[in-house]
């Protein structure tokens, strides 16, 4: 399987079963010569795009109509008594593709077993669900809003969400339905991974060693980590709603003048909720992904000096740069973590492959051939 399958098959069992508002950035990480390299958590992947409060774009997609003739309503496969749909079999083919553009930065011709390989994750992430429910693993209706109101914070306007669920074709309900399937699959892939599950630190000594040797890990521009902190403005016409979150930001920057860590109150008042749970902190943040003032103000603060309140498009922003880091090889202390998630992701994706493989052998898999092929596939997001 190719490193983009294994790699999507996660994404979809993990992190990607709900059509992501956050697509626009994700995965992209300019810190490699091979395109390979680190990326980052996919949360941290979006990085300053969110510093900004700010994503307006949801990448160039767009769903061309198929022609008429076709049903999308019709199955294109089973798995055991739940259908998948030629419409949700479309919308991920794009999102695949779209994906693949944005890691290889530019235009990819479709392999040749895309459709099938698409089908097959699918289906994979489909039989996870399954098997999770299986476990009677329960979702609180307060946690799917929660990551639901998370998804919909990355747009800075209602009207922009409204333009998203067009430009991709789902509902909100379908969206709650998809985030619900998404961190029920969640628990249960954490549910198999036991807390005493570790890497050996020989095992990631070796992966960063091979990594460096494939030039993986040369950090080619400049880039800053920095801890932030939004307040938002709801109503970015009302001048006087800019004034009471400015007042908001004002005060939170005063408690950290009076010795609070900058992290705490970022946990407790961020509302850049991409961040927040991390004390607001982005790392590896490069020049280009942010507005030019903001930009500014990051690259010009010494190490561990926060900024004054800045004017965003969706809130006040303040900012405390950690620390500056050159281009070159990244040190094994900067990557520990990153590769000691890698590994551990890894690992799970061997026990979900064991697993789906092991259910298939029992459940009822039906694939419709005709009803697969008969979905276009042109660039439908390079006209």
């Amino acid at each position: 399987m190719t490193h983009l399958f294994r790699h999507s098959i996660l994404f979809l069992l993990i992190g990607m079963l709900a059509a992501c508002s956050n697509d626009a950035a994700d995965g992209i990480t300019p810190t490699t010569s091979s395109g390979e390299g680190v990326e980052q958590s996919s949360e941290n992947a979006n990085a300053l795009d969110e510093v900004a409060g700010d994503i307006n774009q949801v990448g160039d997609i767009s769903l061309s109509t198929p022609s008429e003739t076709i049903d999308m309503d019709a199955p294109v496969a089973r798995v055991g008594s739940e259908f998948i749909s030629s419409k949700e079999f479309l919308r991920e083919m794009q999102m695949m593709w779209q994906r693949m553009e944005m890691e290889q930065g530019g235009h990819v011709d479709l392999p040749p077993n895309f459709r099938m390989d698409v089908l097959n994750a699918l289906i994979d992430a489909r039989i996870m669900h399954l098997l999770a429910k299986n476990e009677g693993i329960e979702v609180s209706d307060t946690s799917v809003e929660k990551e639901f109101e998370l998804r919909k914070s990355v747009f800075p306007t209602e009207e922009a969400y409204e333009q998203y669920l067009q430009l991709t074709g789902v509902s909100s309900e379908e969206l709650l339905t998809n985030i619900r399937k998404r961190i029920t699959v969640s628990k249960f892939l954490d549910s198999l991974t036991s807390d005493d599950m570790v890497v050996p630190e020989e095992d990631l000594e070796e992966e960063y060693e091979q990594r460096t040797a494939a030039g993986m890990l040369q950090r080619m521009v400049p880039t800053v980590d920095v801890a932030h902190i939004l307040i938002r403005v709801e109503e970015p016409e009302d001048e006087s709603a800019w004034e009471e979150a400015l007042e908001r930001i004002t005060s939170l920057r005063q408690r950290i003048e009076a010795g609070e860590a900058f992290e705490d109150v970022a946990r407790e008042k961020s509302e850049d909720y991409m961040s927040a749970e991390r004390g607001g902190l982005y790392t590896e943040s490069t020049r280009g992904r942010v507005p030019q003032a903001i930009e500014d103000v990051m690259f010009t603060l010494e190490p561990g000096e926060m900024s004054e309140p800045l004017r965003g498009i969706a809130g006040w922003h303040l900012i405390e740069v950690k620390s500056y880091n050159e281009p070159g090889l990244m040190t094994y202390e900067e990557v520990r973590e990153y590769l000691e998630k890698e590994l551990m992701e890894r690992k799970q994706v061997e026990i979900v492959g064991t697993m789906i493989n092991q259910a298939k052998l029992v459940m009822n898999i039906e694939v419709y051939d005709e009803a697969v092929n008969a979905i276009p596939l042109e660039d439908h997001h390079h006209h």
